[in-house]
This record gives structure tokens, C-alpha cells and sequence, in this order.
């Protein structure tokens, strides 16, 4: 870090705390600081909270939404005693750089790791990642390129871009058609078998921002590789989880203090045989019609682009089916051997 300085709460922001149920020595018994580090030579700014006693705490990088990282909305973190850091990703609240939505900006992610690593009161070998909206697609990329990550915890966000059901075309500067590769390269589903970290996944069922299949994609695709998962779908429950929010932390604390006082093993990368897709009742995930897809040279012509080859495009069966989701028939395609080419495609 290449500056830090105190972080006073106005009194807008204590009077929300104390709403929430905390108490001034709650308040006060956390120390909180505006800090600067560097990522690609960019000054990038965040906040990092740490419990004011002597000790030897665990640590969460927070990764917020498109609104930015709050001192406020990180404090439940670090009174249940953890050291939390978060950052203003470049281009937004005074970090240098531009967004590039899942790009280059994944580097002020990752470039937080050594910093909080070296903090003195922080246990380098108990290293969570939370993520919410924005900043869960941001934990899923991180998770594919890092396995100093403990344990993750990701809320209410996209795994698929190239489901076609987000609008992104100002942020990744064109369709999934004219820039396939920006579109690949930010869906975590197609690296699923990257991340080992235990993933809890928590999504509102009626979450009009990030559809609720980005939770069952990623899911699925956890699932396929048999890597270690939780998801959590909240009945009547938008985006922010706001009619479930203390249940909601209460499941994240217990999944992350599960991971962190367990020993470190190895995880397996062998894949099992997949269910698809992976539903929350007896009816959710039931396959109710398919048939056979064949890529159209347009099609063919987008994978190449990406970076596959004739050969992989020809050992790929893929599948047009219709599936239940909590009373919803969705339409998709389901890719064999592998769910590389996995994406939900609209609601009928």
C-alpha cells in the first residue's frame, strides 16, 4: 500500500450502524482507513477495516456491486472479527485507470492479495473472498486465477455473459456477436474447473438485476468438476436479499468460518458425471423437452473466434432443451463432454 489514512464515520453513516443493531463499541472497537495501492502501476483506492484489539484475525477481500465498496456495508465483516479490505476498481471513486468490466480491472482484485497477506495482524493462511453483484462475477474471475483463496461467498451475480439476457453491450463495447471473446473470456461457467475454493452461492428468485439462472449456471458448472459448493436460493427475494439479509449473512459467516478453521486439503479436479441442471425442489432442474442443436456457420464461425479449434467445435454434442425452474420453462443448451458451451437463452 502506498498510502493510508483514518477513515472517520459522519454521523449519517454511525446512525445506520447503530440501525442495524450494532452498538458504539461495536463502532468504535473498529479501525477504518482510506487506503491506495498499486495494480498495473495505476493508483487504485479502497478502504480496509480492522478490529482495534491485538491480534491474530482473518481476512476478507470484499468485492461490492457497480455502486462502489462502503466502509458502512463492510463493517458487519469485521465486528464478527476479520480484517476486511475492498477497493474502488479503476475508474470509479477516484482509482486511475478505466473499467473494463471483468478485463484488466480483475488485477486490482488480485494485486489486493499480498497487501492484506503482509498486514501484521492478519493470518495470511486464512484468506476469504466476498463478493456482491459486480463484485461476485469479479470473485468468480479471481477464483479461476488464484488458489490463495480459502473460501468465497458470492451474492446475486452474473456467471454466463453470454446468456444474452444481461444488456451489456455499452460495458463490453458491443454484442455477444461482434465481440465474442470479451463475451467468453468474463463467464466464469466456462472456467469453473479452475476454481477451487468452496463457493457459497446465494441468489433471490425474484432478482429483476442478474436473472436467477446465473446461480444455477455457475452451480451446474461447479457441480460438472466436482468442486466444493453451496447454493442458496431465496424464495421471494430481489437483489439485494433485502427481506432475508440477516439470514443471509448468518449462512455467509458459518460457510466462511467452516472453510477457514478447517485444514487445508487437496481438491480433486476429477469431473463425475454431471447432472443438469441442478434445481432447488423435486420439479426445479427436470429436463422437459430436447433435441438436437447444430451450429450454424455463424455460430462456428464466434467459437473460432474465441479460440477453439475445428476439432473441438466437432467434439462438442450439443443439446436444445427445456427445463423447470420453480414453475418457469427455460429454454438453453446443454454442451457435451463438458458444459463449455452452457448457457440459458430466455423464459417461455
Amino acid at each position: 500500500m502506498v498510502d493510508r489514512q483514518t477513515y472517520q464515520f459522519s454521523q449519517e453513516e454511525r446512525d445506520e450502524l447503530l440501525a442495524w443493531g450494532m452498538t458504539e463499541q461495536d463502532i468504535d472497537g473498529v479501525y477504518v482507513e482510506d487506503i491506495t495501492y498499486l495494480s498495473d502501476d495505476l493508483r487504485i483506492k479502497g478502504y480496509l477495516l480492522q478490529p482495534q484489539e491485538d491480534g491474530l484475525y482473518p481476512a476478507i477481500i470484499y468485492n461490492a456491486g457497480d455502486g462502489g465498496p462502503s466502509p458502512v456495508e463492510m463493517m458487519p465483516y469485521a465486528i464478527e472479527g476479520y480484517v476486511v479490505v475492498s477497493s474502488w476498481l479503476r475508474g470509479h471513486g477516484g482509482s486511475e485507470g478505466q473499467d473494463e468490466y471483468g478485463g484488466a480491472d480483475l488485477n486490482d482484485v488480485l494485486n489486493l492479495i499480498a497487501p492484506v497477506r503482509g498486514l501484521p495482524n492478519a493470518d495470511a493462511n486464512r484468506l476469504a473472498m466476498v463478493g456482491v453483484s459486480r463484485g461476485g462475477m469479479m470473485t468468480y474471475l479471481a477464483l479461476t486465477r488464484t488458489d490463495e483463496i480459502r473460501v468465497a461467498a458470492v451474492r446475486g451475480a452474473r456467471s454466463n455473459l453470454m446468456c444474452g439476457l444481461d444488456g451489456l453491450e455499452q460495458e463490453l463495447g458491443g454484442n455477444m456477436q461482434e465481440v465474442p471473446q470479451v463475451y467468453f473470456t468474463r463467464s466464469a461457467v466456462n472456467f469453473a474447473h479452475l476454481i477451487n475454493a468452496p463457493v457459497l452461492i446465494q441468489h433471490g428468485d425474484q432478482d429483476e438485476d442478474v436473472h436467477v439462472v446465473h446461480a444455477y449456471l455457475m452451480a451446474d458448472a461447479l457441480e460438472y468438476y466436482g468442486q466444493p459448493h453451496k447454493l442458496s436460493v431465496y424464495e421471494r427475494a430481489d437483489h439485494e436479499l433485502s427481506t432475508h439479509r440477516l439470514e443471509a449473512f448468518e449462512e455467509q459467516m458459518g460457510w466462511i468460518r467452516s472453510h477457514l478453521d478447517a485444514p487445508t486439503v487437496s481438491l480433486a479436479r476429477e469431473a463425475p458425471t454431471p447432472s443438469w441442471p441442478r434445481g432447488t425442489s423435486a420439479d426445479d432442474g427436470r429436463i422437459v423437452e430436447r433435441g438436437p442443436h447444430k451450429f450454424s456457420p455463424e455460430e462456428r464461425e464466434t467459437l473460432l473466434r474465441v479460440g477453439m479449434t475445428e476439432e473441438e467445435v466437432e467434439g462438442i454434442s450439443v443439446e436444445e432443451i427445456t427445463y423447470m425452474s420453480e414453475g418457469l420453462r427455460i429454454k438453453g443448451c446443454r454442451g457435451s463432454p463438458s458444459p463449455y458451451t452452457v448457457g440459458a437463452t430466455g423464459i417461455v
